[in-house]
């Protein structure tokens, strides 16, 4: 982990890495790059996201919600909308699936 993450990490601050413009990769070249950069930073996760697909959107928005308000059951507008893809499954986390759907 990059001395800036371990540091928050440390201090008890969460750390999540969001890779943006996850729509200007082919699906298998998006797989790649966040497997790389997860191993680079040494992070458990980081969220594809993009902007003009919708892609995470949902997922960063949860994350957001629960680092502010922690997991209270409290329901955002982002748990209400259907668009954007959420790759948030039953029993795992996993947003890499999200872009093999593409």
């Amino acid at each position: 982990m990059a001395a800036s993450m371990q540091l928050l990490d440390d201090i008890g601050i969460a750390v999540e890495v969001v890779a943006t413009k996850a729509d200007k990769m082919k699906p298998d070249e998006a797989v790649r790059a966040v497997n790389a950069l997860r191993t680079a930073l040494q992070v458990p996760r980081i969220l594809p996201f993009s902007a003009v697909t919708g892609l995470g959107r949902r997922d960063l928005w949860r994350l957001l919600r629960d680092g502010i308000v922690g997991d209270r059951g409290v329901e955002s507008d982002a748990d209400s909308d259907s668009e954007g893809d959420s790759a948030e499954e039953e029993g795992g986390w996993d947003p890499v699936e999200a872009l093999m759907d593409k």
